[in-house]
């Protein structure tokens, strides 16, 4: 099995755990990401190690010809495309290059919903000199600013004017000047929720086989922090029987639009007075779902992935059925912070009941960036709990006996 590593794997030993039924492991490794040149030795020790900075598809395909490999996957959506011409080439089961190119780009993936149907919202892209007083004339507001491939929330800002839009995209704005943006009207809100510190939105967990789609589960969202970042979510979802089935309905039509007929996929649905609008598809497991989905069902999703790509089929009646409601929080930072100087409270949290594990992602005296999306949160706690109202109170405990101090920007 060749694994593309690199920034938001899968842990390395959960995956040697999951993959030890299934296949040996072939890691292909960028040496130019610092997220991933670091774990070279380690993983060498693990399988073979192929190198894939500055390298076609096709060349990374005769690198691995010999190796024989019976399959291929991936974690993260950074060069997607390639590995696709990469199992094209070598006959691996995997996404076409069109359908990976429509599920990494945003305004590609927009395009091909709207010519099937769906209600999606404009998008349009930001000039590469970010020049953007025609397009703030054009734009419809409030939109939301996003790279035009990236995923968790990197560098996405909610954008309520033109004026605001031209600040962002200047010269002094908070943007990387490497991303390619894209600006898209924001979905409405207006759903009728009865748990507040619950999102309006959830995401659809499901695996392709042969054109044949299970949708293993429907996953649940905490309530989003500035700039859109992850605070957390869970499986099952509280959706209403009604709800769900219109959102798997609507999570098939999406599929089908960007030609998807082999994977696993990660569909974010919004919850509007209207229905449910498609926000995006992720062409891979979405992080931490499998973690969620084995403490909540006992369903390896992990391993069924891997099998999948070498070939086996699989196809499961879902969504799957939960014993327990798995959940994971993310603590974010507010956007005023750039450094944390204290966490206390943590000893307490590890003894509420339900509260499996706690890692603490930026400890004391780390840097922090809110420009960095859902990955800027400074600790996670999982676990699992029998309802919602337990989920609540986990959540509560979190927000008013959890202490993290930091130090502001403009200290």
């Amino acid at each position: 099995m060749a694994v593309a590593y690199g920034r938001r794997s899968v842990p390395l030993f959960t995956l040697r755990e999951a993959a030890a039924p299934v296949a040996d492991l072939l890691w292909l490794v960028d040496s130019a990401d610092p997220a991933g040149a670091p774990n070279a030795r380690l993983l060498g020790k693990l399988g073979p190690v192929v190198d894939i900075a500055g390298r076609s598809g096709l060349d990374i395909a005769a690198a691995l010809r010999p190796h024989r490999p019976d399959g291929l996957v991936t974690f993260f959506d950074r060069g997607m495309v390639r590995l696709a011409e990469i199992a094209e080439a070598l006959g691996l089961r995997f996404h076409r290059p069109a359908v990976a190119a429509r599920l990494v780009d945003k305004q590609l993936q927009r395009e091909a919903f709207r010519a099937a149907g769906l209600d999606v919202p404009t998008c349009w892209a930001v000039p590469a000199d970010r020049d953007v007083v025609a397009l703030a004339q054009e734009a419809v507001f409030p939109a939301v600013l996003k790279p035009r491939a990236g995923s968790g929330s990197w560098h996405t800002f909610r954008v309520h004017d033109g004026a605001e839009l031209e600040q962002l995209c200047g010269p002094s704005g908070p943007l990387d000047p490497d991303d390619d943006m894209v600006l898209e009207e924001y979905i409405p809100d207006g759903w009728s929720h009865s748990r507040p510190q619950f999102a309006d939105y959830v995401s659809v967990e499901s695996i392709v086989d042969a054109g044949h789609i299970s949708h293993v589960a429907v996953t649940g969202r905490f309530s989003l922090a500035e700039t859109f970042r992850e605070t957390g979510f869970f499986i099952p979802s509280d959706l209403a029987a009604g709800d769900e089935a219109a959102v798997l309905e609507l999570a098939t039509t999406a599929l089908l639009a960007l030609g998807v007929d082999v994977g696993c996929t990660h569909t974010e649905i919004k919850m509007t007075g209207d229905g449910p609008r498609v926000i995006e598809i992720n062409g891979r497991l979405g992080g931490g779902i499998p973690d969620l989905l084995a403490m909540a069902a006992g369903l390896p999703l992990l391993e069924l992935a891997l099998r999948l790509a070498v070939g086996e089929p699989v196809r499961i009646p879902g969504p799957v059925a939960c014993d327990r409601i798995g959940y994971r929080f993310l603590v974010q930072p507010p956007v005023t912070a750039r450094r944390v100087t204290g966490i206390s409270g943590l000893d307490r949290l590890a003894a509420v009941p339900g509260v499996a594990d706690i890692s603490v992602h930026h400890p004391p005296g780390d840097s922090i960036d809110w420009r960095r999306g859902s990955q800027s949160f400074v600790f996670a706690a999982f676990g699992t709990v029998s309802g919602y109202d337990e989920l609540r109170g986990v959540d509560t405990f979190i927000r008013e006996q959890v202490e993290i101090g930091y130090e502001d920007q403009d200290s």
